[in-house]
């Protein structure tokens, strides 16, 4: 009976919420990992845009085409114009998309510690999580048996107590 008990209660301390929940955090962790990448990115191109380092931005290569076209190109000086635009148009979106990403380490590791909890249930009472999920299920009925089975076992021991106290008396 201890033995169930402390099994049911080790399942129950972790709390599985369904057979797939490892697959489910590991797809949400993988997605918070693929949102930093995609920050770390983000941020690369913005800067390529309109960067202030060593290298020239793609704006300031645009800027540096567009004043050296002669005013006689105007076909080709407005198709530059719109390009500077665009650049700068992207740049902005790319900044919001930034602002929007959320590196959030702490629930990164809160998904870890939790996949790690539920794949020790799994080694420990079974091959999958809906195999542990069936062995709680097990593990409650067993415990309903043995409890009652011990209830069961007092009854028949006060009994017999009884009886030996009649037969001790009846014998005296």
């Amino acid at each position: 009976l201890e033995v169930a008990v402390h099994d049911r209660d080790e399942i129950d301390a972790v709390s599985p919420s369904g057979p797939d929940e490892i697959e489910l955090l590991q797809e949400e962790a993988t997605a918070l990992a693929e949102l930093v990448e995609a920050r770390d990115a983000l941020l690369a191109a913005a800067g390529a845009l309109d960067a202030d380092g060593d290298e020239p931005s793609a704006a300031q290569l645009v800027g540096g085409a567009l004043s050296a076209l002669p005013r006689t190109l105007t076909a080709a000086r407005e198709s530059l114009t719109e390009l500077m635009d665009q650049v700068r148009e992207v740049r902005g979106e790319l900044l919001a998309s930034l602002q929007r990403i959320e590196d959030d380490p702490e629930r990164l590791a809160h998904l870890d510690q939790r996949v790690g909890r539920l794949r020790d249930l799994v080694r420990k009472h079974g091959g999958s999580l809906s195999d542990v999920l069936k062995r709680r299920e097990m593990l409650d009925d067993e415990v309903i048996r043995l409890e009652s089975d011990d209830k069961i076992a007092l009854e028949l021991e006060g009994r017999l107590a009884g009886l030996h106290v009649r037969l001790g008396a009846e014998e005296a």
